[in-house]
């Protein structure tokens, strides 16, 4: 993706891209690989909303997609990054930001509780944070869905990643969400 092609050009790759990373064989190669970088560098430096959108999906395909995922990538600050863009002014980015997230967030409880847990992949304070953050009224609907999920989901899988979430805030939060 050169710099010199046009926005749909590389939204015309990217697009493509997310269409074969959907085999968990590819997504397992490309996540564990130098692209993985590549992506995140991108996501960094991007201004268009339409890429940072698509570039947000892609991360979050390759985490879904992905059986076996390298402690370089949690050490590689994708959760922070997807942190920060969960804070984007566009609310379709929010949306596929938070999304990522919550699949990176999802897959590194799946590592935790384990005797032999790295802790590499606990959860990282500020997606802890952006993710409670996500909760508040004020935030579009569907931003607030997805963190909801997330939290649901995180707390069904990991008894020490669901610690992250079982407080009296997140508690207040989810219920008036429940009464919105």
């Amino acid at each position: 993706m050169a710099a010199s092609g046009t926005v749909n050009d590389k939204l015309n790759v990217l697009v493509y891209f997310e269409s074969i990373i959907l085999n968990s064989n590819v997504a397992n190669r490309l996540i564990n690989s130098a692209f993985m970088n590549l992506l995140t560098k991108l996501l960094k430096n991007v201004k268009s909303p339409h890429l940072k959108l698509r570039l947000c999906s892609i991360l979050g395909q390759l985490v879904r997609h992905s059986t076996v995922i390298g402690n370089e990538v949690a050490e590689g600050g994708l959760a922070e990054l997807l942190s920060e863009v969960v804070g984007d002014k566009n609310e379709k980015v929010r949306r596929k930001a938070v999304a990522s997230l919550g699949e990176f967030m999802f897959y590194a409880a799946t590592q935790l509780d384990d005797e032999q847990a790295d802790p590499v992949w606990n959860l990282a304070p500020c997606a802890v944070k952006s993710l409670i953050k996500c909760l508040h009224q004020g935030e579009d609907d569907i931003v607030r869905f997805y963190a909801c999920k997330t939290i649901e989901n995180i707390t069904a899988q990991s008894i020490s990643a669901g610690c992250n979430f079982a407080t009296l805030e997140v508690a207040t939060l989810l219920l008036n969400i429940y009464h919105t």
